[in-house]
This record gives C-alpha cells, sequence and structure tokens, in this order.
C-alpha cells in the first residue's frame, strides 16, 4: 500500500480538530477508510505509528514531489510538507523528511516550506530544514525575516552556514543583506538594522556593494526608510568606510535621491519632513568629510 501525502495530512487535521489547513472535503475520495474505528487518541496513536511504519517500509514513498498533486477531486497541489509546516507538526515534518523523495528548493508557484516554517514562528521546523543539505534558503525568506524582525530566525540562517553574509545576494536584484535589511524594514526596527549591520561588519561586508540597478545600501535607506534614524544608524555604524557620495547607474547621490523624494512629497502634499532632515544630515557629513580632507 502506497501512503499517500493526502492521508498524513488527513490524519493529523482528525488529531488537530478545526487546524485544517484544506477543506473536508478536499478529501471525501473515498477510496480509503482511513479513519475506520479512530474514536479516541489511542486508536490515532496506533494508526500514526502504523502509517509510519508503512511510509518506511513503502518503495513509493508520497508522491514524487510530495504533493496532493492527483489524489484529490478538485485542483489544489500544495505539497504536504508544507501543510504539516503550518500546523507546526514537527513529528510529521521529520518523517516526510527522512523518507519522502522531496525537492524543497522546487517551489512550483508556492512559498517553500522554511518560508512558512519562518511565518508561523516555528523555530524547530526552522531548524530541521536548515539542517537538509540539499536546501538552499529562498530570497523570499529572507525578505519575510527581515519584514517581520525575525532576528532569532536571521540568527538561525546564519549560524546554520546557509547563507554567508558577506557574499549573499537575492537572485533577482543581487541585493545584499544590508540592502534587504532596509529595504524589507517596513517597521524601522533599529535592532534588525543593528543585527545585520554585525554581521555585515563581522563579515567583512563591503557597505557600497550595489545591487543591479546600481544602489548601495544608504541609497535604499534614504529612498525607503522615511526615517532619519535608519540613514544615521547606517552613516554612523560603518563611519568612513560607507561612501556617502556613491552614484546608482543613473547618476544619482543619496543626497541627489533625498531632495528627489522630498521634492516630489512636497508637491503630492505629503509627510515630506522625514526628507528635510535626511538632506540637511547628509548636507553636514559630506561638509564634515570634506573639510578633514582639506
Amino acid at each position: 500500500m502506497q501512503i499517500d501525502s493526502w492521508v498524513l495530512l488527513k490524519l493529523h487535521n482528525f488529531r488537530k480538530g478545526p487546524h485544517r489547513p484544506i477543506s473536508d472535503a478536499a478529501f471525501d475520495v473515498g477510496d480509503t477508510n482511513w479513519d475506520s474505528g479512530l474514536k479516541t487518541d489511542a486508536d490515532i496513536d496506533r494508526r500514526v505509528a502504523s502509517l509510519r511504519v508503512q511510509v518506511k517500509n513503502s518503495a513509493r514513498i508520497l508522491d514524487i514531489d510530495g504533493t496532493l498533486q492527483g489524489r484529490l477531486p478538485f485542483k489544489i497541489r500544495e505539497p504536504a510538507l508544507n501543510s504539516m509546516v503550518k500546523m507546526g507538526c514537527v513529528e510529521t515534518v521529520q518523517l516526510l523528511l527522512n523518507n519522502a523523495r522531496l525537492d524543497l528548493n522546487r517551489q512550483s508557484g508556492f512559498n517553500s516550506a522554511l518560508f512558512i516554517a519562518t511565518s508561523f514562528g516555528h523555530g524547530q521546523i526552522v531548524d530541521m530544514l536548515l539542517a537538509v543539505t540539499e536546501l538552499e534558503v529562498d530570497d523570499q525568506t529572507i525578505f519575510q525575516v527581515f519584514s517581520s524582525g525575525q532576528s532569532d530566525f536571521l540568527r538561525r540562517t546564519i549560524s546554520s552556514g546557509k547563507i554567508d553574509p558577506k557574499t549573499w545576494r537575492s537572485k533577482e536584484q543581487e541585493l545584499t543583506l544590508l540592502h534587504a535589511s532596509i529595504i524589507f524594514n517596513v517597521t524601522s526596527d533599529l535592532p534588525m538594522l543593528d543585527l545585520t549591520i554585525d554581521y555585515a561588519k563581522s563579515s567583512g561586508l563591503d557597505p557600497n556593494v550595489r545591487d543591479a540597478s546600481g544602489y548601495t545600501a544608504l541609497h535604499y535607506a534614504v529612498k525607503h526608510a522615511l526615517s532619519l534614524r535608519i540613514v544615521q544608524q547606517l552613516v554612523n555604524s560603518f563611519g568612513e568606510g560607507i561612501d556617502l557620495e556613491a552614484s546608482t547607474s543613473g547618476g544619482d547621490t543619496p543626497l541627489d535621491l533625498a531632495m528627489r523624494e522630498r521634492a516630489s512629497f512636497r508637491y503630492h502634499g505629503w509627510f515630506w519632513e522625514p526628507y528635510d532632515a535626511i538632506v540637511s544630515f547628509l548636507d553636514r557629513k559630506i561638509a564634515e568629510r570634506n573639510a578633514a580632507e582639506l
């Protein structure tokens, strides 16, 4: 008997009660009496143990990519692993990782299991996934870590050796961790930026590295942060090591961007005061450096 991924999923739904990632209707397939005789927790435990043995002994372990594809009466294609991760089913996640032929790096339109574990705050599962040699940390997971301010998950990811703060680049925009920590730092989380700066400095990451558009971290701090504190923290942390007059591919310095954003915000009647402070700060810092070089 092949142990299909949806059988494991249904069994855990039964145990979890109302916490169901997929509708019960999805399991009205009628070809498996998975719930026959399951009336007590002891019954469920026995069935789980039986399924575990069958999974381990089966020559055809799950569908080739661990998805529900082809087993349900309507179109649900979420990988079983993702559903188990959402519910925090540590034991079943480990079972799937140990026994199923899963391609953890092929997302097929879904968020990765690591992204889901991070989003739902399942630290133990994050560690389990990071321990899989073949796993690659996808860009969306890194962005999620920064947007939600999950410093603990950043530490876990870097400590696992899956990413190197000095060499990591996002696939499309070629962002560094410094870029990402500013672009996706939607709450202006200073401790999160502090942690990223610490990793950048200890690893030797050049704060002046440009992305695919020629933007440095400081360019993004000016353009996206809307907070003088973010700009100050970046400039003061790297001191002379940060180029205040670096140019983008279009020839814009951070000060150019700040002045343009200020003008745009004023024109539309938006809250432009943060840009006044950023322009003043950059003007002063540039003047101080020029004076020191005389």
